[in-house]
């Protein structure tokens, strides 16, 4: 994407190494954690920004329509993000912030700290959190905006011809009954 955020448009939020993120086990219970995994291209890992303020965006999730949140509105370094049903708090609201080379800073509007790799895992399952930004590696994302796949176009047979009709056998005509002469008495 370009350094300008088109709202409303499906992406992935890439870590460096290219893992997006997704919501576990694709889970539409609230609470469900989000984590990193390889791209497989599922719901799952397709997320919308909504801008619902200048320059402050909510992230929802495609497949269950929760938005990214920190636990328990968490404000210090280590806590975790997971999905919640969107309740319009500062804990569910994010900066999107250019770090360069097409990549961003995801902030959170209530603690100003940022999306970051648990331990720099590079391992599919790392957990998410905030903290406070370092500069890290494992604190920028790429967001790519994800082309719907259309259906594939369904096969019409050719109409069939529809077969010439039957020729209906017509009843054989009737002779006339040869008239008898008339008997004279």
């Amino acid at each position: 994407m370009s350094e300008k955020i088109v709202s409303n448009t499906y992406v992935t939020i890439a870590a460096r190494d290219g893992r997006v993120l997704e919501v576990a086990d694709f889970s539409h219970d609230s609470g469900a954690l989000v984590q990193l995994w390889a791209d497989a291209g599922e719901d799952s890992q397709r997320w919308v920004a909504v801008e619902v303020a200048e320059g402050l965006y909510k992230l929802e999730n495609k497949l269950t329509g929760k938005v990214l949140d920190v636990i328990a509105s968490g404000a210090d370094n280590g806590a975790w993000v997971h999905q919640w049903d969107y309740l319009g708090k500062d804990n569910q609201l994010w900066e999107l912030v250019p770090a360069g080379k097409g990549l961003y800073k995801i902030k959170s509007k209530l603690s100003g700290k940022v999306l970051d790799i648990v331990d720099m895992s590079a391992e599919n399952g790392a957990h998410v959190q905030i903290w406070e930004d370092v500069d890290g590696e494992n604190q920028v994302w790429k967001l790519t905006a994800v082309k719907e796949k259309k259906a594939p176009a369904k096969k019409t047979a050719a109409p069939k011809k529809a077969a010439a009709p039957k020729a209906e056998k017509k009843p054989a005509a009737k002779k006339a009954a040869e008239k008898k002469p008339a008997v004279k008495k």
